[in-house]
């Protein structure tokens, strides 16, 4: 029942994180200011349309992922043996996100003061221990 609560969730927020970056791929602007580092104001980087849409489609890839996870013995999945070495790959990638890259991402950030940062420090890092934790949890599980 567990894996089913966490893999569900995972594909609700992982497919809601989905629409929300082809969103802003099509030129929405809401919330663009707090998902993306800045310097002294200005955002450290402008993340194109392919970009955005090569992450929306990896964010969709997380929640098949987690779904393969989570519902494989209710549903037959193409290639389900593999999902166990997905998710254990995806929560290696969530625990790295979280530690991030000693500048702008991460706990250990050293830009600390944009309302990226602040996001960061109080939501987007401790999701990604969450999700790290989940990962390896419904990894575990489904190889179990």
């Amino acid at each position: 029942m567990l894996m089913v609560v966490v893999a569900g969730s995972f594909v609700i927020l992982f497919c809601m994180l989905s629409v929300l970056h082809v969103y802003w791929a099509f030129g929405g602007q809401s919330g663009l200011d707090k998902a993306v580092p800045s310097i002294d104001g200005r955002p450290a980087f402008q993340p194109g349309v392919t970009i955005t849409m090569v992450v929306a489609l990896a964010l969709l890839g997380c929640a098949a992922v987690a779904g393969h996870l989570g519902f494989s013995d209710q549903i037959q999945w193409p290639y389900a043996h593999l999902a166990p070495y997905a998710g254990a790959a995806l929560a290696l990638v969530f625990l790295l996100r979280a530690v991030g890259d000693f500048h702008y991402v991460g706990f250990f950030k050293t830009l600390t003061g944009s309302p990226f940062a602040k996001l960061d420090t109080r939501l987007y890092s401790p999701l990604c221990i969450v999700l790290s934790a989940g990962f390896g949890f419904l990894s575990l599980a489904a190889s179990a």
